[in-house]
């Protein structure tokens, strides 16, 4: 379990820096054009909670099954 909880906090610690430059740099004209005024004000209870989410999302479809083929591969691989 504690090896869970290392996974999601790597991807939190990776993944908020890299995606707010980019939503508010790179896709701003993007969502500026598409979603107009729904941006007037940013509401961060929900911004947090999509973002633990979404973490975990990735934790468990990326990390977990990369930690699974490790877990199956090591022991054919050691002597």
């Amino acid at each position: 379990m504690q090896r869970y909880a290392v996974l999601y906090l790597a991807t939190l610690i990776v993944l908020i820096p890299v995606d707010f430059p980019f939503l508010s740099v790179v896709a701003k004209g993007f969502f500026t054009s598409q979603v107009g005024d729904m941006l007037d004000e940013i509401r961060l209870a929900p911004a947090v909670l999509f973002y633990l989410l979404y973490v975990a999302g990735v934790t468990a479809l990326s990390s977990t099954a990369g930690l699974l083929i490790a877990n199956w591969i090591a022991p054919k691989i050691s002597p």
